[in-house]
């Protein structure tokens, strides 16, 4: 009190605007200065500094003038707004320089609230037209993309973060492709109060994006060339081939001298290594071309790894070397994968390693690598005591027609394809492959797979018997021929040597054919005489194989079952087969077993399907459907024991399998359907059960489409099925008839 009020002032500056802004009110109390502020730097009692606002009024006492003040602190205002300033030059220097447009506006889009200079770089258009229209950016838009970049606009108006793009006319005359981001701003309420955003230009990708959609269009249009004239290649050489095995074949069963049969065996030999190499190259042309789908079916990892050692055996003990294989106990008896892959992948590594080594030996070794409750690791590993391989070379080792040195190509023979395919064959099942190698010491192939494991208890009883497999898998060479019973088929086929070959062939097998020429002489074939079967060719002078059968289709109300005999081999033409109405589907060179096989599947199950229409339940043709004993006893070399001892597992097991089945469709299970009916499935196929299997079969089918509507209905009558081959199976002696009635079978007839 009393001192003069520049003692609170830190600066001569301040005293002085001070002194300055108020003579004329100090002596009137009037003048410029009467209701104004100032902003001076003022020093408190503790000596430190803060911004104050001063403002000051007149006021008269006694006809004296006065001043009456009041002195607010404005240090943290000032600090706010300072780094207010801050933050906002910075955010203006940043979008003043960035190459893209920074936007923003009002919630409603009706006002810019800003824009970045970039925007007149881009559009070429000044930002004052912007911020007077805030809609003159769409009228730059390309006239085709107006309206879809309109939409998104008042999307993101909407407050959605959503990317647009698209084409906009400079007024110069340019066309550009832009970017555009938005996103909204919204306030600790939760309400939009406005929309920023960012543009750019992105001309240059767009024209890369069109350049690596035209490559690829042409590098895809180069691979179906490519693999179109593989097929025909294959078609082309499979032609000629089916005669040359084919008749070597028929040569082989017939008297020859010891050295006739040597130069046949030969001959034969060649014709399979030609057949070998060229289903090689399909094989790299449809994993190149994505055509190739792993099938997941339970099998035995041992009796894979035997069947492929025994396999290769012959070609060990020509050379006198010793080809040994070991399996680690610790292996699940029974995974889920792909078992002729995995044989294909270890069959080129065995021989491989049969083909590079002179003397030692070979061993094959398999060991679980990993475990988890659903998947198995395994790793295999093929050691030979051969030439071995020099680092520079292993690089390049699995890459298509690479071979370890140049100079094997003529010693040892090979495509150098057979690494390359297993390769992706082993990436396929989820693994790598490598080697360890030394010249003159020996190589090691390794290579790891991954399957699917199945838990025990719902396997059949079967799995207990190392010798047997819940899939089709036959050991080569070991598949009894069945044969016919004068049962007639129809053989179209234009080639004059595979006519003479099918012929020979069929009548081996115990079948009368007739053959023709071409589809038009099938088709009055067909009009003149009744057939059991058909073989087609596909591709024949006149009328080709397809045609044929669609005709033949339209004057056949018995549906007679038409196979496609073709020297294509690609997915493709199996697929176009069975789309044309064709029921299977046979690859030249067509083999004997195979034609045997295939002839007794299609000719035995149209007969199981005619008995049963006409005398059901109690033919003896639909007995045999219903259990197919034979063919159970076939594979399992006769011995009746032992069938009956799959039997009684499977009659013990069967009902718990359907039960569960039961519960996945009642729970709209798909995944969990499909595995069960799988599973069922398999164990169907091994006690012979056939029209059981191909129920359960339709019901996985369904349950691979995630379609259970069916479910209910093919489930009662899987269950009558089973019955009726429980039945069966008594009636024939196979099992007492005194099981009695499963928990199931009680529940089953409600």
């Amino acid at each position: 009190m009393g001192q003069n009020l520049h003692a609170l002032l830190v600066t001569e500056s301040d005293r002085a605007a001070h002194l300055s802004a108020f003579p004329e009110f100090l002596r009137t109390g009037r003048g410029d200065a009467v209701g104004k502020s100032l902003e001076l730097t003022g020093r408190c009692k503790d000596g430190h500094r803060i911004v104050i606002e001063l403002s000051m009024s007149a006021l008269s006492i006694g006809g004296e003038w006065h001043a009456v003040g009041i002195v607010r602190d404005i240090t943290e205002r000032k600090r706010i707004d300072q780094a207010l300033y801050n933050s906002e030059e910075k955010f203006r220097q940043i979008a003043e320089h960035i190459k893209e447009v920074f936007w923003m506006t009002n919630p409603m889009g009706t006002e810019t609230l800003y824009v970045s200079a970039a925007y007149e770089q881009i559009w070429n258009r000044s930002c004052a037209s912007l911020y007077a229209d805030p809609m003159d950016w769409l009228n730059a838009i390309h006239a085709d993309d107006r309206e879809r970049a309109h939409e998104v606009f008042m999307r993101q108006m909407q407050g959605e973060s959503i990317d647009s793009e698209y084409r906009i006319h400079t007024p110069d005359g340019q066309v550009k492709w832009i970017r555009d981001r938005a996103f909204p701003i919204r306030s600790d309420t939760g309400e939009l109060i406005r929309i920023a955003g960012i543009a750019d230009e992105i001309t240059e990708r767009k024209q890369y994006e069109t350049i690596l959609i035209q490559a690829r269009d042409d590098a895809a249009s180069a691979n179906d060339a490519k693999t179109r004239f593989l097929a025909n290649m294959s078609h082309e050489i499979r032609t000629p081939m089916n005669g040359v095995i084919g008749m070597n074949a028929l040569l082989l069963e017939t008297d020859l001298t010891v050295e006739q049969r040597r130069y046949v065996e030969m001959g034969q030999s060649s014709g399979r290594t030609l057949l070998a190499l060229i289903n090689d190259i399909l094989d790299m042309s449809k994993i190149e071309a994505g055509k190739i789908a792993l099938e997941i079916r339970e099998f035995s990892v041992r009796e894979t790894v035997e069947e492929v050692v025994q396999l290769l055996r012959v070609q060990s003990d020509a050379k006198n070397i010793h080809l040994v294989s070991q399996v680690s106990p610790g292996i699940p008896e029974w995974l889920l994968g792909d078992a002729y892959r995995l044989r294909q992948v270890l069959a080129n590594l065995i021989a491989n390693a049969i083909k590079f080594t002179d003397r030692g030996e070979v061993s094959v070794n398999v060991e679980l690598s990993a475990s988890c409750d659903a998947i198995a690791s395994v790793r295999f590993s093929v050691k030979d005591t051969g030439i071995g391989i020099s680092e520079e070379t292993i690089a390049a080792l699995f890459s298509p027609f690479a071979q370890a040195d140049v100079s094997t190509t003529r010693r040892y023979g090979g495509s150098g394809l057979g690494l390359a395919i297993s390769k992706q064959l082993v990436e396929m099942m989820g693994g790598v492959i490598g080697v360890k190698s030394c010249v003159g010491t020996g190589s090691t192939f390794s290579f790891t797979a991954s399957f699917g494991q199945i838990s025990f208890d719902r396997l059949v009883p079967v799995a207990q018997h190392a010798s047997i497999s819940t899939g089709e898998m036959v050991r080569p060479g070991n598949e009894p021929v069945i044969r016919g019973n004068g049962e007639s088929v129809l053989v179209a086929e234009d080639n004059a040597t595979n006519r003479e070959v099918i012929f020979a062939q069929l009548s081996k097998l115990g079948y009368a054919a007739v053959v023709v020429t071409n589809g038009m002489e099938a088709v009055e074939a067909m009009q003149r005489q009744r057939f059991d079967l058909a073989l087609m060719d596909c591709q024949m002078p006149v009328m080709d194989g397809y045609e044929a059968a669609h005709r033949i289709r339209l004057l056949d109300r018995r549906r007679i079952p038409i196979i496609a005999l073709t020297a294509s081999a690609m997915p493709s033409d199996r697929e176009r087969c069975l789309r044309e109405g064709m029921d299977d589907y046979l690859a030249k060179p067509v083999e004997l077993p195979h034609l045997a096989k295939v002839l007794a599947k299609w000719i035995l199950k149209r007969d199981a399907d005619i008995s049963n229409a006409e005398v059901p339940r109690c033919s003896a043709r639909s007995t045999r459907a219903l259990f197919n004993s034979e063919s159970m006893l076939g594979r399992l070399m006769g011995d009746r024991e032992l069938a009956a001892e799959i039997i009684l597992g499977f009659l013990a097991n069967a009902p718990d399998q359907l039960t569960q089945l039961c519960a996945r469709i009642d729970e709209a299970d798909a995944s969990g359907a499909r595995l069960q009916a799988h599973a069922l499935k398999g164990a169907a196929a091994t006690v012979g059960a056939e029209t059981l299997q191909a129920i359960v079969a339709e019901i996985e089918a369904e349950a691979a489409k995630s379609r259970l509507e069916r479910g209910p209905d093919l489930l009662i009558r899987a269950v009558d099925e089973f019955d009726r081959f429980k039945r069966s199976v008594e009636e024939e002696g196979w099992v007492s008839a005194n099981l009695g009635k499963t928990e199931f079978q009680e529940t089953s007839a409600h």
